[in-house]
């Protein structure tokens, strides 16, 4: 079964306005974000958005655009409009790639897919990087979470994570999901956590609600989401440093 892709993407970003139409080297972040997603093995990729000025700058560069409302908590809530929209299947496997991760590798992206495509048992996909270096611990933007040995996700957090097993692996989360449709709709009608409000972290919902999250290693050596104009300068440095 093929998979498709779902990019999030909205204006009013509150500590960057307008940041998916920010330029990096010439190419607006979104852009880069879809261009990355249709290098994967996806069988379409679409943007989701509630913003006219984006679904305008996306078709210069023919991105497909599903608009939805504008009155939505979250993401995942934007996307499980934009799969009624697109009257998918239940069993559709969806990737929801954020739309400010413009390093995405089309790799991760097949990678992240295949844990719901090939595990029975895998409510929900995600991926990590290991911990390199202490600093990374105790940056709260950061989210961190721990993984056994069957890939199965055990936490989330935005602190360190303290376990006593050595049969659990702590790493650094990377915020791109699959899950199939059945599982979105019914994840959006859960009542949002006292834990996910607390931590601002979707994910805790669903383990709440003991749904099974398997998380991959990513493949990708560069892990950048952009949230502020420095994050836009790191950016502009790794693509002229390494052509990315």
């Amino acid at each position: 079964m093929s998979f498709i892709v779902l990019i999030p993407s909205r204006y009013n970003s509150t500590r960057l306005p307008g940041k998916p139409l920010l330029k990096i080297k010439g190419k607006s972040l979104i852009q880069r974000v879809y261009e990355k997603a249709i290098l994967s093995e996806a069988s379409s990729v679409f943007v989701v958005t509630d913003s006219q000025k984006i679904a305008d700058h996306c078709n210069i560069f023919n991105a497909p655009i599903v608009m939805t409302k504008q009155e939505h908590a979250t993401g995942t809530d934007r996307l499980a409009e934009a799969a009624e929209i697109l009257e998918l299947e239940n069993d559709q496997v969806v990737v929801n790639l954020q739309g400010d991760e413009p390093f995405t590798l089309a790799e991760d992206i097949n990678k992240v897919s295949k844990i719901v495509l090939e595990n029975k048992f895998a409510d929900m996909g995600t991926l990590y990087t290991k911990v390199t270096q202490e600093e990374d611990l105790r940056d709260v933007s950061k989210v961190k979470l721990l993984v056994d040995q069957s890939s199965k996700v055990h936490s989330f957090s935005r602190k360190s994570i303290i376990s006593k097993s050595q049969s659990l692996t702590q790493g650094i989360h990377i915020g791109i999901y699959s899950y199939k449709v059945s599982f979105l709709n019914t994840f959006v009608s859960f009542k949002r956590s006292v834990n996910e409000i607390k931590e601002n972290l979707e994910q805790l919902r669903a383990l709440e609600k003991k749904k099974n999250i398997f998380a991959k290693l990513s493949k990708n050596m560069f892990h950048l989401g952009i949230d502020t104009k420095n994050d836009l300068y790191e950016a502009e440095e790794l693509i002229k440093k390494h052509g990315i």
